[in-house]
């Protein structure tokens, strides 16, 4: 065995000399009848040709070492740690990928301006719905137009009336009556309430694909339409969309409470989003998961507590849990309610550290030099 791979070795060698000296024998004999223009197109030559060879004895290496684990021969120490080298080099050539940056996004659907959804390869979107009260919107089918390139599916804990190419023509949720008895009572239990199917799992399975889907809410007459784009770079991980309208829940509430919800704006959407617009100005509040923004004459207040008071001007909400509250900026102390309780929270301004520069304009160039004071 030891013989054996000197031997290979000196043929290794004598093999890299003879290519060496044949390329410079042929450099010579081309610089004399050659222009000296033809010196880096003939040295590029050499390189792509002994790169070429170097894959090829790198290949043929590969193989050498496979054929002897395939012969069961002994290898050495030296082999052994050279063939799971090599293995790992190839399979990470195979899989090695970019990661993709994670987006989140929280919207108000439009019909003229249909949302994208940015899908990955092997990756999972979900989308959620929720009406202008954000309440959970549920879905009663949907249809994707390129099943094959973008797998969508719906939560449930069952089985569902759906064909074998991923078309949602199912409309009713049924209970797998192969394996439990057909009795009332499994089926209450097994069931899954209408407001927890509010969303769809998209997973991208080609790596570059353009489609669409069509999502039909309960007791919405116009059909939802996004457009799904599959994307090297990043994608939607989650989507928050609040359709226009409200569900049978949000008229229940109305009706008791007397609360008008309107369509939410742009600006308190991008609150809600977590990326304030410009000019917003963040302030400090003493209440967990919680977040504070002043813009003009008002607070946003982000929250997933329920806020008592003061009273809001308008709310935005969506099936994270998470609020939007718009109150005017004259109270800094407010009430919530929080699994129950009843908690306090205070909204302080953050201290802001001047600058030797500000400092300087403001209060002069006496306080910087130590001279001020009273005379």
């Amino acid at each position: 065995m030891v013989i054996r791979n000197i031997i290979g070795s000196l043929l290794l060698i004598f093999l890299i000399v003879a290519y060496s000296f044949s390329y410079a024998m042929e450099d010579n004999a081309s610089s004399d009848t050659q222009p000296h223009d033809d010196t880096a197109k003939s040295s590029n030559s050499y390189r792509e040709k002994y790169e070429e060879f170097k894959k090829n004895e790198d290949e043929r290496y590969y193989a050498y070492l496979i054929s002897g684990l395939k012969d069961k021969d002994q290898l050495t120490p030296t082999q052994i740690k050279a063939l799971k080298t090599l293995k790992y080099q190839i399979e990470a050539a195979k899989f090695q990928t970019k990661p993709l940056k994670r987006v989140r996004q929280t919207l108000i659907y439009s019909e003229d301006n249909p949302p994208t959804i940015y899908i990955g390869k092997s990756q999972l979107s979900t989308i959620s719905f929720v009406d202008r009260a954000g309440n959970p919107y549920p879905i009663q089918s949907y249809e994707v137009s390129d099943p094959q390139a973008f797998n969508v599916s719906q939560r449930a804990k069952g089985s569902l009336n759906r064909s074998s190419n991923q078309s949602s023509k199912y409309t009713q949720f049924t209970q797998d009556k192969s394996n439990v008895p057909n009795t009332e009572k499994t089926e209450k239990e097994n069931a899954i309430p209408a407001y927890m199917l509010n969303s769809l799992t998209i997973r991208g399975q080609a790596d570059f694909a353009n489609g669409s889907v069509v999502v039909y809410l309960i007791g919405k007459a116009n059909p939802i339409y996004l457009v799904l784009e599959s994307s090297a770079k990043e994608y939607n991980y989650q989507s928050d969309i609040t359709v226009d309208g409200l569900t049978a829940a949000s008229l229940a509430q109305t009706s008791i409470t007397g609360v008008s919800y309107d369509r939410p704006s742009n600006e308190i959407m991008m609150f809600l989003n977590g990326t304030p617009p410009k000019g917003a100005l963040r302030f400090n509040i003493s209440l967990s998961n919680s977040e504070v923004w002043k813009l003009g004459r008002y607070f946003y207040l982000r929250t997933k507590a329920e806020l008592m008071s003061p009273a809001y001007i308008t709310r935005a909400k969506t099936s994270t849990g998470f609020s939007v509250y718009k109150i005017l900026a004259t109270s800094h102390i407010i009430n919530v309610s929080e699994h129950g309780r009843l908690l306090s929270a205070a909204i302080e301004e953050p201290i802001k550290i001047l600058t030797n520069a500000e400092i300087q304009h403001q209060y002069g160039e006496n306080t910087m030099n130590g001279q001020g004071g009273m005379e």
